[in-house]
Order: structure tokens, then C-alpha cells, then sequence
């Protein structure tokens, strides 16, 4: 988990360093007159470029995820383990529907309260074969018969009450 966690610090800073250059006109080469002020750049603006990019097919790593690889048939219950009952994650079904070869895939899965409240958020790897990573247009299963072990949610958190908010990768 260090290492993604570092690498998508980079990419990060990566982004941060192009946007800033292509403000500010110093790897694009525009006149003044074309350049815009760091206080001109609206939100609009920002979501125009990530559309573009987008259409372009460059898809951010942070939104690959979400964007291209889809779950289903997950349920979360107490299952069966070596010594007790373990919370944990399972009968689920994961496709990579993008163009990118995924080495990692991580969700993060929110717990609510009986009033329908997130109260808890908890990040499970379910892939990680650098060796053998899920190529575009396959699909892999984690049978109901095994499960991927969760953490225990606070007392208020209602079990049956999750969603996956959001799915992160990493690709080739």
C-alpha cells in the first residue's frame, strides 16, 4: 500500500506541475495576451480540460476506477473463518471495462448509521497481481465460498447498510 500510496502522490504532483506550466504559458510558449491569470481560472475552466482530456482518452488514474471497472454480486456478512466469524467481503465479480491493463484494484467502502448517515470508510485491496494483472475486457470472482477479510465498523454502523464509493486502480 506504500507504494501506491506514493506513486499517486507523484502523479499528483506531476498534474499539478503541467497545469501549472500550461497557465502560465511557460511550456506552451503564448504571448501574454493568451496567457491567463492564476485568478481567471474558474472551476468551469478546470472541468472543461478534464472533459478534454477525457475524450482524448487520457483518463486520470484517480478516475479510471470509478470511470471503467465495474462490481457486482458484492455482499458484505459476517462469514465463517479458521477460528470465529469475520466480517468480510465477498460473492462478487469485478470487470476491467477500460483499455488500461489494472495491477491494483482498491475499494473503499462506506458503512451508514441507521439514519442513513456514512459513519465509516474503510479501503479493501481485492487485487494486487503485478505478476498477472486484469487485462481490458476480463473479469475476475471471489466466490461466496471465500471472503476478503474487513475491519469491524464502529457500533453504529448498520452491517447491511454499505456501499462502494468509489474504486481505485493502478494500471500498466
Amino acid at each position: 500500500m506504500g507504494e501506491i500510496a506514493v506513486y499517486n502522490m507523484r502523479l499528483k504532483i506531476s498534474i499539478l506541475i503541467v497545469l501549472f506550466c500550461v497557465f502560465t504559458g511557460t511550456v506552451s510558449g503564448c504571448s501574454s495576451s493568451e496567457k491567463k491569470s492564476k485568478s481567471s481560472i474558474s472551476s468551469k475552466d478546470i472541468q472543461e480540460m478534464e472533459k478534454n482530456k477525457i475524450e482524448n482518452g487520457d483518463v486520470p488514474e484517480d478516475m479510471y476506477g470509478d470511470m471503467f471497472v465495474s462490481v457486482s454480486g458484492a455482499h458484505v456478512d459476517y462469514c465463517d473463518s479458521y477460528y470465529d466469524k469475520s466480517l468480510g467481503l465477498y460473492g462478487f465479480t469485478v470487470t476491467n471495462n477500460g483499455d488500461k491493463t489494472l495491477k491494483t484494484i482498491i475499494l473503499v467502502i462506506v458503512y451508514k448509521d441507521s439514519s442513513g448517515n456514512d459513519v465509516s470508510e474503510e479501503s479493501v485491496c481485492v487485487l494486487d497481481r503485478f505478476d498477472d494483472p486484469l487485462k481490458p475486457g476480463h473479469s475476475f470472482s471471489i466466490d461466496s465460498d471465500k471472503f476478503i477479510e474487513l475491519s469491524e465498523p464502529p457500533p453504529n454502523a448498520v452491517i447491511k447498510s454499505w456501499r462502494i464509493d468509489s474504486i481505485e486502480v493502478l494500471y500498466e
